[in-house]
């Protein structure tokens, strides 16, 4: 191991920006990050979708920039795991899927599909369904049906007809299996106030003996709906279209929301042998799935299993018996703790964590930034630990504010206090990596609407590599992508001359190789 001194400098919200109106940097008189590309190992990383855990088309977030930085391993959140199975034709040979198709022959069962149905995918996605429903006509499985949880939380109103068209018409140009046989309203099926039996049982008693009310022309039904002044999808009582649809004694339920907790209580009432709350009609050998794993302490059958994390940088830090400090502002402790230990909430030996008060205005954003460099000095002065993370937040901050001109004074105020912090690293021999989790304040303004930009972003972010005997004088700045947040771990526990000991356990590289 090599007897060093290492800083992590996590920079949120700072990315690649484009050299065009809605960007900052251009503006900046004294751009010290310019400088340090001219004169140090430097490259961008992939800080947004599958290289951080999301969907691909998902920009990057502070929780997955930091569990990655963290970790060396990419934790996918459920549906980038589901959109990364479905890109490499991974389902048709998913074990459960199989377990699903044996079932249904074995018992002569049918098949059915429960899942939210709305504009946006955030509990569940209607190209999953697809996906699945194309599986099944492989197998020929023919004895499918849905059950929509229809929704005005996350789409516009009254768009149900709409989505439920768009959705019939794929199925239909696909000639894919599945018959509609049951809406209801998130209301009753996805409540979360504990209220079982007014809500979640009426969803349940729908599912299970067809209690609702009877539509025999779901068209002229959905039509009547939305001419309803008042109508929202969230509040439509069970309606039951196809009576043949109920789930019956040997069938398999499928539950295809990836996001837990709004499914949770009617999951309750279909898995829990123990379930208390309003009693049960009995169903014989049913097999019940789930599309990921919804109990933590439950055997249940789901398509997705879990792959926790069990190790990270912080822990690897503290085994080898080096000293840690990490210091960041209280709206960012989580992210410097749990999401970049890997979810794990933990203390480790010899690691001192500073947690400043929150960035909470303009103000507050500056003064907190000043005291993050005053204790960053006194610790590369001192010398007393051999690896410290740091986490600034107030690019961030001014980028989601989306003021132009005061996001240009704050780059040029961290710009000041980062060349303070620079100069006297290279003089008390430390290493020192500057990086960032996601970009934002580099794209301030959308150029297509003219409007200002206050979001995340899909942009790569910098990650300079500083050290005096690495300080170069280049002909010509490089930017180019060498790799991805996974990359960060790898890269520092080689700099501590440990990576080989560790590299089984990681999914990144060293950039090392590449930076010489």
């Amino acid at each position: 191991m090599k007897k060093i001194n290492l800083a992590l400098i996590i920079l949120d919200g700072l990315g690649k920006g484009e050299n065009n109106l809605s960007n900052p940097f251009r503006l900046v008189k004294n751009n010290f990050f310019e400088e340090l590309k001219k004169t140090f190992p430097f490259t961008y990383l992939q800080a947004s979708g599958f290289s951080v855990g999301l969907s691909s088309n998902e920009p990057g977030n502070c929780e997955q920039g930091h569990l990655t930085l963290g970790t060396g391993r990419i934790k996918y959140v459920p549906k980038a795991r589901i959109d990364l199975a479905i890109e490499k034709n991974e389902l048709l040979e998913n074990k459960t899927i199989k377990q699903i198709v044996d079932f249904y022959y074995t018992n002569s069962s049918r098949i059915h599909l429960l899942m939210t149905l709305s504009k946006v995918s955030q509990e569940s996605d209607v190209n999953h369904l697809i996906e699945f429903l194309k599986i099944f006509k492989n197998y020929k499985c023919e004895r499918v049906f849905l059950h929509f949880f229809t929704d005005s939380s996350f789409s516009p109103p009254k768009s149900l007809k709409e989505l439920i068209n768009n959705f019939l018409k794929i199925k239909n140009e696909m000639n894919l299996p599945g018959k509609i046989a049951s809406l209801c309203g998130r209301f009753y099926a996805l409540d979360t106030t504990k209220n079982y039996s007014i809500r979640t049982q009426r969803a349940f008693l729908l599912l299970v003996e067809g209690k609702g009310k009877k539509v025999d022309d779901l068209f002229s039904f959905l039509e009547s709906k939305m001419n309803e002044p008042n109508f929202k999808e969230d509040n439509l009582e069970p309606v039951i279209i196809d009576e043949n649809g109920i789930i019956k004694d040997n069938d398999i339920v499928v539950f295809l929301n990836f996001e837990i907790q709004t499914i949770k209580q009617l999951a309750e009432a279909f898995f829990l042998s123990d379930f208390k709350e309003f009693s049960r009609p009995a169903k014989e050998n049913l097999l019940l799935i789930s599309l990921v794993n919804y109990f933590e302490n439950l055997p249940t059958t789901s398509i997705f299993t879990e792959k926790k994390i069990n190790l990270n940088l912080s822990r690897i830090i503290s085994e080898v018996g080096l000293r840690q400090f990490k210091i960041t502002d209280q709206t960012r402790k989580k992210h410097l703790t749990y999401y970049f230990n890997g979810f794990i909430e933990e203390e480790h030996v010899n690691e001192i964590i500073k947690i400043l008060p929150p960035i909470e205005n303009e103000e507050t954003a500056y003064s907190i930034t000043e005291e993050l460099i005053t204790y960053l000095k006194l610790i590369f002065r001192e010398k007393n630990f051999h690896f410290v993370c740091a986490n600034f937040s107030i690019l961030d901050f001014f980028g989601h504010l989306g003021d132009f001109n005061k996001a240009v004074q704050a780059i040029e105020f961290l710009s000041e206090k980062l060349k303070e912090l620079v100069e006297l690293a290279l003089k008390e021999n430390w290493f020192l990596i500057l990086t960032s989790d996601h970009g934002n304040i580099e794209k301030m303004i959308d150029l297509t609407k003219g409007t200002k930009d206050t979001f995340h972003n899909f942009s790569p972010v910098p990650f300079y590599l500083i050290h005096q005997k690495l300080l170069i004088q280049k002909e010509k700045i490089i930017e180019e992508i060498g790799g991805s947040l996974v990359d960060v771990t790898p890269t520092i526990l080689d700099l501590f001359g440990i990576l080989s000991e560790y590299s089984n356990y990681l999914e990144g590289n060293s950039l090392l190789s590449k930076l010489k």
